[in-house]
């Protein structure tokens, strides 16, 4: 029993996953058939978020966390991040600069993070390095499918300038804590 439940963050954390694959099956049948997945939307979207929220928490609750299930977190993530944005862009929802700047921002963490040797030689429990700005762009990258797909539904005629400020807003974040 001890084993199956030192099991539950990790499931959470790849229920992400599939989630993230139904997510943007519903997205492609809101956008190209016309099917109204307004409200399937709404809730894959919250319940990938709920997963991201509780993974980490339960683990460290329940005194399982590793440096697999950080890792499994952080590829469910991109996964989401990366397979929502790529159909958001086919759909000319967002546009294509904002993906570049997804992946950009993936290639800095995985060079800024050294999570093999910091956590070897300094016996962090931390796994990967992240900064508070950092934190703040992945969130909103994180937050953009969701919020795109709503405003692209509720407010068609303005979603355009809604979605490009918010994307706008994050790269101003990210260009001015290089500076």
């Amino acid at each position: 029993m001890k084993r199956l439940v030192k099991f539950i963050p990790n499931s959470i954390t790849i229920s992400r996953i599939a989630l993230s694959v139904i997510f943007v099956t519903n997205v492609t049948g809101q956008f190209i058939y016309g099917k109204n997945n307004f409200m399937n939307l709404i809730v894959l979207f919250s319940a990938i978020c709920l997963t991201d929220l509780i993974d980490g928490r339960i683990a460290k609750k329940i005194r399982c966390t590793s440096v697999t299930g950080a890792k499994l977190d952080v590829i469910a993530d991109l996964f989401f991040i990366v397979l929502s944005n790529i159909t958001l862009t086919s759909l000319r929802i967002l546009p294509p600069w904002f993906l570049g700047f997804i992946f950009l921002k993936f290639i800095e963490f995985i060079m800024t993070s050294n999570f093999t040797i910091r956590h070897k030689y300094l016996l962090n429990e931390n796994v990967f390095i992240f900064d508070k700005v950092g934190r703040i762009v992945s969130a909103m990258f994180f937050v953009v499918p969701g919020a795109a797909c709503i405003f692209q539904v509720l407010t068609t005629d303005i979603a355009e300038n809604l979605i490009n400020f918010i994307l706008y807003s994050i790269w101003q974040v990210e260009f001015f804590h290089l500076t």
